[in-house]
């Protein structure tokens, strides 16, 4: 079972002017939690890798992709999305971040799968380990950890459509940010000169909370 991680472009003219161009640590903890897990998966993010994404499809050839991204890429996310299912409809979309989180509901597309809301990297392990289970990419003895093995309503803060039905929201619980792994940065290190802080150049992010500590 092959997994593209996505993080499209958008029309962010800080990132534009190459004042801000952070690295994409969400993709780079999911691709921590797929490879503990046994998982192929590659990233593809548009700022350092400017390649057509149908292109990417092409010679990636996924079963599942993931997209994730701010509001100012919302409408991207959702094309993409639309791209995956035009090139080949059996491909399983997910769409994540922390705008999905928030605003669920602008993702309720036919063209979207799943919507994943929790920030634990298990509860993402666990859906696409039920996505390899029921398409029969894998079986249960593939399944290194068999904790991951859960049915849809038991996986956390997770959105879905249960037989083409209305939309399911599954409870979100907080989890301990102490219970991520530490993230595989073989993406970052491969790609650093694209990354940047400012006058900070091949600068890297270390994820301490979740949220904001201010209120509005």
């Amino acid at each position: 079972m092959k997994v593209l991680l996505v993080r499209p472009g958008a029309p962010n003219t800080l990132s534009f002017t190459n004042i801000l161009d952070a690295e994409p640590l969400e993709l780079e903890y999911l691709h921590t939690g797929l490879k503990e897990a046994g998982y192929e998966d590659m990233i593809y993010d548009y700022i350092c890798q400017n390649k057509p994404f149908r292109l990417v499809l092409k010679e990636y050839s996924p079963d599942v992709v993931a997209i994730t991204g701010y509001i100012t890429q919302q409408n991207m996310m959702k094309k993409f999305c639309m791209q995956v299912k035009k090139y080949k409809a059996d491909i399983v979309t997910i769409v994540g971040g922390v705008h999905a989180q928030i605003n669920r509901k602008v993702f309720y597309e036919d063209y979207i799968d799943y919507i994943t809301r929790s920030e634990s990297v298990d509860a993402f392990v666990e859906i696409i380990t039920y996505i390899g289970l029921k398409k029969g990419l894998i079986n249960q003895n593939d399944v290194v950890n068999k904790k991951l093995i859960k049915e849809l309503p038991h996986i956390n803060g997770l959105c879905y459509k249960p037989d083409n039905k209305e939309w399911v929201n599954n409870p979100m619980i907080p989890i301990d940010i102490n219970s991520l792994p530490i993230p595989d940065r073989s993406f970052f290190y491969k790609n650093r000169k694209h990354f940047r802080y400012l006058d900070l150049l091949e600068s890297a992010n270390i994820k301490t909370a979740f949220g904001c500590p201010y209120s509005i």
